[in-house]
């Protein structure tokens, strides 16, 4: 189990090395930096659920985000309680599975832990792709800045599609995909819809991610391949039928487009 905390320690002392070289600040971000000087703002109990490790941004205080670098790998000598409570939960991880759910908060997308820390990063480590929570949500004043009213349109779209790996740059993006994949707009979606969906789009991403030239994020990269593509096309074809999707329309994909036209050609 030693070993394990070794190799994490080694990828945080990478990525804080890497950080630091491009002016970046090295550790983890924390929320309480994030909400400097906005006192005005409503939490919102969520619940208990699964959430998207990736979207994982930091911890709730300072103070414990200077234990880990800014990938969650912790920077602690080996020797340390620290290490030996993180090797503990390591080896609880291979036995048994870690069922304790970490608690966060979220804010404008991305979750920042208050207890848990060290389940995030073993998990982070042992590539997990979800991780269970209790989630708080921080709602931002829905004022003028575009991104908060986007993410307005992602709190409507989750109260009925709890998808949490989706989001948009631009108003309008959760109406195109239900049009796009058949579902009335507005509508409440089957617990079967969300399963698929959310099994299209992880099969997405994983192809998109390991190509080298990409421009968009990774939903608004899904939602021009739908313009084109149907999303069965995401769970019936195999990886090359999908590359060669990707390739059909690259010039769209890789470049800074404005996407999902309702009147893009759809022949494919």
């Amino acid at each position: 189990m030693k070993d394990a905390y070794i190799k994490a320690k080694t990828a945080g002392e990478r990525a804080y090395k890497k950080a630091l070289s491009s002016g970046n600040y090295p550790f983890l971000t924390d929320l309480d930096h994030v909400l400097y000087g906005k006192s005005d703002r409503i939490e919102k109990v969520v619940g208990q659920m699964e959430i998207p490790m990736r979207m994982i941004a930091g911890t709730k205080n300072q103070m414990r985000g200077e234990s880990f670098a800014c990938n969650f790998m912790p920077l602690l000598p080996q020797d340390s309680e620290f290490a030996i409570k993180w090797s503990a939960l390591f080896a609880a991880q291979q036995e048994e599975g870690i069922r304790d759910p970490v608690i966060v908060y979220e804010y404008l997308h991305r979750f920042y832990v208050v207890e848990g820390n060290k389940r995030v990063s073993v998990l982070r480590y042992l590539n997990a792709p979800v991780i269970t929570a209790d989630v708080t949500r921080i709602m931002p004043l829905n004022d003028d800045d575009p991104d908060i009213a986007v993410y307005y349109e992602f709190l409507d779209f989750f109260e009925r599609a709890p998808i949490y790996e989706l989001q948009f740059s631009e108003k309008g993006g959760y109406q195109k995909l239900e049009k796009m994949i058949g579902m009335e707009v507005g509508s409440v979606w089957s617990h079967e819809m969300v399963k698929m969906v959310k099994s299209a789009y992880y099969r997405f991403e994983e192809i998109y991610l390991k190509r080298e030239h990409y421009h968009l994020s990774v939903s608004d990269a899904f939602l021009v391949f739908l313009n084109f593509y149907p999303l069965s096309s995401l769970l019936e074809e195999g990886n090359h039928e999908i590359k060669k999707m990707m390739d059909h329309i690259s010039k769209i994909l890789y470049m800074k487009v404005e996407w999902g036209h309702e009147d893009s050609d759809h022949s494919g």
